[in-house]
C-alpha cells in the first residue's frame, strides 16, 4: 500500500480502518485498549484479532495515518507496549470520511428504500 499523501489518496476507508481511527480519535491507545475501544465504538459487530489489528496498524502507519511509539504503560499496567496515535493526516482523513458517509446516509434518506423498510 502506498503513503497516503492527501486526504483524498485515503478515502474510502473500510469499516475496520474507520473503526481504528474513530478509536484514536480521543487519545493514544495501547493495543488491549484500542481493541476494546474498537468493539464499543462497532457496537460489538466489529471485533478485530490481536494479529489483524497490528497488520492493520502497520499498514496505517505506512500510510501516515497513525503513528506507534513505544513507552511504559501507565503505572496500573507494568508490561511495556506499544502506544497508537493519530496523525493529523489520520484525523483530517477521518473527519472525511465521516462526513462522506453522513451525506451518503443522507442521500439515501431522500430515497424510497428507508421509508419501505420502516413500514415493512
Amino acid at each position: 500500500m502506498h503513503d497516503a499523501k492527501t486526504v483524498d489518496d485515503a478515502l474510502p476507508l473500510t469499516a475496520r480502518v474507520f473503526l481504528i481511527l474513530w478509536a484514536l480519535a480521543d487519545k493514544p491507545q495501547h493495543a488491549y485498549g484500542l481493541l476494546a475501544e474498537v468493539e464499543r465504538r462497532g457496537s460489538g459487530r466489529v471485533t478485530i484479532k490481536p494479529g489483524s489489528l497490528y497488520e492493520a496498524i502497520y499498514t496505517l502507519e505506512e500510510r501516515g495515518l497513525v503513528a506507534t511509539s513505544e513507552e511504559h504503560a501507565p503505572p496500573t499496567d507494568r508490561r511495556r507496549g506499544r502506544t497508537f496515535a493519530l496523525t493529523e493526516l489520520g484525523r483530517a482523513v477521518l473527519t472525511a470520511e465521516a462526513e462522506r458517509l453522513g451525506q451518503l446516509v443522507e442521500e439515501l434518506r431522500t430515497t424510497d428504500l428507508l421509508s419501505s423498510q420502516e413500514q415493512g
